[in-house]
C-alpha cells in the first residue's frame, strides 16, 4: 500500500450504541480508505453524531435490527451507490480490532484476488472472553465441518468481500448469525475463504457481557441448525 489512501474498497462499520469510541474507529480507519461507511443499527445514543464527526457517510435504521441487517444495509448501499468499488473491508464499532491491519486484507486481495478473506483472531486469543471463546470454538467447530475446511475464528467480524461475492449473495440472517451465514454462503458458491491472523483488544466493559454472550452463541447455533 506504500502508505496511499485506498479508494476502491470500501470500510463499512455497523454499529449500535457505539458513541464512547466510533470517531476514532472511523478516523483510524480513514487513514487507510478513502470511504468509511457506518451503518448506525437504532442507536439511542450519540453514534450517528460521532461517526460523522470521525468523517463516515453515515446510514441509519430507525430501530435495532440486527447485525446481519446492519451489513446487508451496507452491502446494498456499496453495490447500488459505489460503481467504484472493488470491495468492502468490515469491521466492529466498538474498537477491537486494529485499522492498522486493513492493509493486510489489501494486500492478500491484491495479491491473490480472494473474493472472502477473514481475519482470524490469534495473537490475542487468550484475552477473549471465556463464553465467547468457548462459543465461537463450537460454532468454529461446526462451520469447519459444513464448509470442509478448518476455520479457527468463525465469528470474527474483521472481514474482506469482493463485489464478486456481494453479488451473488442474498443475506437471510438479521442478527449474529449473519458470519456465519456468509461464510456458509462462501462454500455453497465453491468460494474458497482466505484467512489471516489479526489482534484483537476488549476494551471496555461493553465488550465483555457474559448474558449477552450467551444470547448470541444460542442464537447463531438455532440459525446453524434451521439450515
Amino acid at each position: 500500500m506504500s502508505g496511499q489512501i485506498v479508494k476502491n474498497i470500501i470500510g463499512l462499520i455497523p454499529a449500535h450504541n457505539e458513541e464512547e469510541g466510533i470517531r476514532k474507529v472511523v478516523s483510524e480507519t480513514k487513514k487507510y480508505l478513502e470511504t468509511v461507511l457506518v451503518v448506525d443499527d437504532g442507536s439511542a445514543d450519540k453514534t450517528v453524531q460521532e461517526a460523522m464527526a470521525g468523517g463516515a457517510i453515515v446510514l441509519r435504521h430507525d430501530q435495532n435490527k440486527g447485525k446481519g441487517a446492519a451489513l446487508k444495509t451496507g452491502f446494498d448501499f456499496v453495490l447500488k451507490s459505489c460503481p467504484m468499488a472493488d470491495g468492502i473491508i468490515s469491521l466492529d464499532g466498538d474498537g477491537q480490532h486494529e485499522p492498522g491491519e486493513i492493509a493486510k486484507f489489501i494486500e492478500s486481495f491484491e495479491k491473490n484476488g480472494f473474493d472472502l478473506i477473514l481475519g482470524e483472531r490469534i495473537i490475542d486469543r487468550s484475552r477473549m472472553p471465556f463464553l465467547r471463546r468457548a462459543g465461537n470454538r463450537l460454532v468454529s467447530g461446526l462451520v469447519s465441518l459444513k464448509v470442509g475446511q478448518k476455520i479457527i475464528d468463525s465469528q470474527s467480524g474483521f472481514r474482506f468481500f469482493s463485489r464478486r461475492f456481494l453479488e451473488r449473495l442474498e443475506l437471510r440472517s438479521a442478527g449474529y448469525g449473519v458470519e456465519t451465514e456468509l461464510l456458509l454462503a462462501a462454500a455453497k458458491n465453491k468460494i474458497p475463504i482466505a484467512t489471516i491472523p489479526i489482534a484483537v483488544h476488549y476494551r471496555n466493559k461493553n465488550q465483555i457481557n457474559f448474558l449477552k454472550d450467551r444470547r448470541i452463541i444460542v442464537s447463531i447455533i438455532k440459525e446453524f441448525l434451521g439450515r
